[in-house]
């Protein structure tokens, strides 16, 4: 099967407390939203670029999104011997690309631009200027997809591969499931819980939107303006401001997990009073440094909130948890 998606590079404000993208207007433009407070006080309100997936090439409507979702990218899912099919709008101020882990493709489709002495019609995945658009194609072959003894979707990711640093501290990331075959047409008829889950820290100080910031920080000190923050976040939320993590009692549910960022930072990620299923081993933790993925299974047994969190102490004091609640459903 062929698989399309129609994804937009957009520049907005996004507040690491509660921002909803499903709230926010969704406009071809994109005008920059610079709310008053930004970047002053104690607000947590930084510029940031991030996929937005839309229903169609028009690039007029955004698709409807769950909250708990937060910055993330839109979910890329496919099967076993599909082919992906996206085509990536840049409505930003900078140029941004599209590069795939965990899929194949043909240099045309890489969207890393590197020294390789290729043609310049294959660079054109390399960056997408502010304004222009290019189609990657992917293909899902058997040997990416998911052994016997996996769950039915591997987790891997897609990000913009322009500024690595830049890229990701900006935001520009997203999640790629990678199923087996026939398994995503039995999930529409089957009430699964699963999410997507990053752990990241973004360091403001080194997004594309870190300079223009700058310009608006006259009133600080030189001292004061370099100091950026660091963002520990569950997909792009801190201090447990993540909404919609909601599953049901005595039913499982599936974590699609990412741990990325630019920092050499390890996280110890629990669940309050549950465990987590990886690679059919019990694990109490989940553990995770940049550049991983991993799916992980829970089976929730007692009703109520629990606390998500990394056991790293000053990372769960800079805000690295989110609430999981547990209802009769």
């Amino acid at each position: 099967a062929t698989r399309r998606y129609y994804l937009g590079a957009v520049e907005l404000s996004w507040d690491y407390m509660q921002s909803d993208l499903g709230e926010l207007p969704v406009d071809a433009r994109f005008p920059p939203r610079v709310p008053k407070s930004f970047p002053f006080n104690t607000s947590v309100v930084y510029k940031k670029t991030l996929f937005v997936e839309f229903t169609d090439h028009l690039f007029n409507i955004a698709k409807p999104r769950p909250p708990w979702m937060g910055l993330l990218g839109p979910t890329i899912q496919a099967e076993v011997y599909d082919t992906v099919v996206i085509t990536l709008k840049n409505m930003a101020s900078h140029p941004v690309s599209l590069h795939a882990v965990g899929v194949s493709y043909w240099k045309a489709s890489e969207g890393a631009e590197y020294d390789d002495q290729t043609s310049q019609r294959e660079k054109e995945d390399d960056k997408v200027f502010p304004g222009g658009s290019h189609t990657y194609v992917w293909q899902v072959l058997k040997e990416n997809g998911p052994m016997a003894s996996d769950p039915l979707c591997l987790t891997y990711s897609y990000l913009s591969h322009v500024d690595l640093v830049k890229d990701l501290n900006s935001g520009l990331i997203g999640a790629l499931l990678v199923c087996r075959e026939g398994s995503l047409a039995k999930e529409k008829t089957q009430t699964l819980h699963k999410f997507i889950l990053l752990f990241a820290v973004f360091d403001e100080g080194k997004s594309w939107h870190s300079e223009t910031k700058n310009s608006l920080m006259q009133d600080r000190d030189a001292a004061s303006a370099r100091a950026w923050p660091k963002m520990h976040t569950v997909n792009g939320y801190v201090n447990r401001s993540l909404p919609g993590l909601i599953g049901c009692h005595r039913k499982s549910v599936y974590w699609h997990v990412i741990g990325m960022g630019t920092t050499p930072e390890v996280h110890s990620i629990f669940l309050e009073g549950h465990t987590f299923l990886v690679r059919n081993h019990r694990q109490a933790s989940l553990e995770i440094s940049p550049i991983t993925f991993l799916t992980a299974q829970t089976l929730l047994m007692d009703l109520g909130q629990f606390l998500l969190f990394c056991h790293i102490s000053s990372h769960q004091h800079d805000g690295m948890e989110a609430h999981v609640r547990v209802d009769s459903c």
